[in-house]
């Protein structure tokens, strides 16, 4: 069972039975951690809405915390941080962590946990504007389906993947063009900026109603069965 809080945009809180997992905080709030789990925090860029410095105060809250932090964020010399690249594998005792080259600042996390496959993409995702450049659009959009591939002999169990309006009817790709590719047993959208109906659209134009677990409201709570 893994226990799922959408804390805002791109910010999830995730409780299995041994740890907790925390993506891309930057603003709201964070739930308790049960005494005896682990607590990862991750941040997939720099960007203000995907990353604060206030994650580092939860050291002192918690004394068994480790930060996986992407490269482009500034550097604080710290053991319980470790800065990561794109296309390396971390690990230690109880996770593995696979990162992928966004194709708009950072990295996108593929973690292995306690039996569990989670995939959360920061801001990685087939940015198809309207209006944009085409050899810039051919570009990210060619990024995108590359590292896709990478990420196609996994088994996931839940993929956190922006759905955003500001696309307009080129919203859906990042999800659609994943589907593609990669095998995951749940969907969440995310990075609406705070307009959920995308979600409904989408799922009534693409109809993977079994397939997306949608959060609309901050600090909603779910329980997934895996």
């Amino acid at each position: 069972m893994l226990k799922i809080t959408y804390i805002t945009h791109s910010s999830f809180f995730i409780e299995t039975d041994r740890t907790c997992l925390l993506f891309d905080y930057y603003t709201g709030t964070i739930p308790k951690v049960p005494e005896g789990k682990k607590l990862y925090v991750f941040a997939s860029h720099r960007h203000g809405d995907h990353y604060s410095k206030k994650i580092f105060d939860l050291k002192n809250e918690y004394k068994d915390v480790h930060y996986l932090l992407s490269s482009d964020i500034e550097k604080i010399e710290d053991d319980s941080i470790s800065y990561l690249k794109d296309d390396i594998v971390y690990f230690d005792s109880n996770i593995e962590v696979s990162t992928y080259l966004s194709n708009d600042e950072g990295i996108a996390f593929m973690v292995q946990v306690d039996g569990y496959t989670l995939y959360h993409a920061g801001d990685f995702n087939n940015w198809d504007w309207v209006g944009e450049d085409k050899e810039w659009l051919d570009w990210q959009k060619n990024l995108y389906h590359t590292e896709l591939k990478k990420m196609k002999d996994f088994d996931i169990d839940v993929a956190f993947i922006p759905l955003d309006p500001r696309l307009e009817d080129n919203y859906h790709e990042g999800i659609t063009d994943f589907l593609k590719v990669c095998h995951t047993r749940y969907i969440i959208p995310m990075h609406c900026w705070n307009k959920y109906d995308v979600i409904e659209r989408f799922i009534e134009e693409y109809d993977h109603k079994d397939q997306v677990l949608s959060f609309t409201q901050e600090g909603e709570v779910m329980d997934v069965k895996i």
